[in-house]
């Protein structure tokens, strides 16, 4: 048994789709390819650039996710600007609930990051576990020198599969099946490569378009984005920020809008705005991870791209926080 993962895509020529007699290619490089689309297939989780990012010595990011069903290895890299050599901890904690001030367990123990050039640019990694029912990310940072966070990539970590069907259902290929004498090409071997393309790409949600600043427990008193109205009666959004995605070949598609925000009182209802075109959804600043569906149209070409509006809205004599707000999208959808 031989389960072989080649480290590149290999491209059949139309030539050597002439079958001879039993001939075990080209199938065995279409599900070849497959091994390959499941090991190196690592799309987005997560990519923001966070707001109130300079100067800190500590700082803390809770942000929505969809990770992959097969419970993968993901890196989280941070690009930080440091003011000294002085260590930094990273901290990655998950929650499988909505709550984000409640049921945070450790995916990865505090680790120190070492390493750095005082005003020189470094990425650092940490490298957590994901199960399929993490809802949330809470990713701590902490120094006893100021540095800036530019920006923070979440993605799944390449490997190659082990026998067995998963839990996207992708199946492996094993490469020893045409190694007998008379091996069979069957239906089930020709479909499986279709099969498991489709299962790896809409398993391995990507991020279309995010938000995210520094959280805080009270942030009525030191948030760097309250929206806040005086009092009367007119009620405007406030634009918070601009996206643009790119979506190759979509003409409709469904993406996912998560939210995490709040209210310093008063109604929650429709306060958070994504809008993309001449279609848009509202969610609620409740405190919890909320989240809705955002149908989108783009031009079907392989330059195509989706733009994002986010607006938040404030009552009279009220503010509104927003924590994180991601926008995820998965091909099929």
């Amino acid at each position: 048994m031989a389960i072989t993962t080649p480290n590149k895509l290999t491209i059949t020529k139309e030539s050597e789709f002439v079958f001879t007699p039993m001939a075990v290619d080209p199938l065995k490089t279409a599900l070849m390819n497959s091994n390959h689309l499941y090991s190196y297939f690592t799309p987005n989780l997560l990519s923001f650039m966070p707001t109130g990012g300079s100067d800190g010595r500590g700082f803390q990011y809770i942000v929505p996710v969809c990770p992959s069903a097969d419970g993968l290895q993901y890196d989280v890299w941070v690009t930080l600007l440091p003011t000294a050599t002085t260590a930094i901890t990273v901290t990655v904690d998950k929650n499988t609930g909505t709550n984000p001030t409640s049921g945070w367990s450790t995916s990865v123990a505090t680790t120190s990051l070492f390493g750095f050039t005082a005003g020189v640019w470094a990425s650092k990694r940490v490298t957590p576990t994901l199960a399929a029912n993490v809802t949330m990310l809470r990713i701590t940072l902490g120094s006893s020198a100021a540095y800036t966070v530019g920006h923070v990539a979440v993605h799944p970590l390449p490997g190659s599969p082990s026998a067995g069907i998963k839990a996207c259902g992708f199946i492996p290929f094993d490469d020893s099946v045409f190694s007998g004498y008379g091996a069979a090409v069957n239906t089930e071997l020709v479909d499986r490569s279709r099969t498991n393309a489709l299962s790896v790409l809409r398993d391995r949600q990507q991020c279309l378009a995010s938000f995210v600043q520094p959280w805080h427990a009270t942030p009525f008193t030191n948030g760097p984005f309250v929206v806040s109205l005086p009092a009367y009666s007119y009620e405007p959004t406030r634009l918070i920020g601009k996206a643009v995605a790119s979506v190759p070949g979509q003409v409709t598609l469904t993406a996912t809008v998560y939210a995490i925000a709040s209210v310093d009182g008063g109604a929650t209802a429709d306060l958070i705005t994504v809008s993309s075109g001449n279609t848009g959804v509202s969610l609620p600043a409740t405190g919890q991870l909320v989240s809705t569906t955002l149908n989108l149209h783009a031009d079907g070409t392989q330059t195509a791209t989706v733009p994002f509006e986010i607006r938040v809205k404030a009552h009279a004599g009220q503010m509104t926080y927003l924590q994180a707000l991601v926008v995820m999208w998965r091909p099929g959808d």
